[in-house]
């Protein structure tokens, strides 16, 4: 029994993160996405037009692209008025790694500066 409760606890943070993906879309500033429907595109709403945009395309086509930092909220709706896509668009800054032998190769070159 004492097992089985990290395991449970371990699952359900599997399956909340995976479900709070699910309707995220993650972008860089500077980057941009491509949604499709099956349906008519009639409106859309954007919560925080400083942190994304879009254009429509085409009448079931829209690209949303990432201006600044932040998350908002992406909605699309049918003719009829029925909301057919709902989404938080989380813009986040890039994070660059180093390899490990850049960072030595900066150390180095730091140490040799002195």
């Amino acid at each position: 029994m004492k097992l089985l409760k990290p395991v449970l606890a371990v699952l359900l943070l599997c399956i909340s993160a995976s479900t709070f993906a699910a309707g995220v879309i993650r972008l860089h500033p500077g980057n941009a996405k491509t949604i499709n429907f099956s349906s008519e595109v009639a409106t859309v709403f954007i919560s925080i037009p400083e942190v994304m945009n879009y254009k429509v395309i085409n009448n079931q086509k829209i690209v949303i692209f990432a201006l600044g930092e932040g998350l908002s909220a992406f909605i699309v709706y049918d003719l009829d008025g029925n909301e057919i896509y709902n989404k938080s668009v989380d813009v986040v800054k890039r994070v660059v790694k180093k390899g490990v032998r850049e960072i030595r190769a900066d150390q180095e070159k730091g140490a040799s500066d002195e």
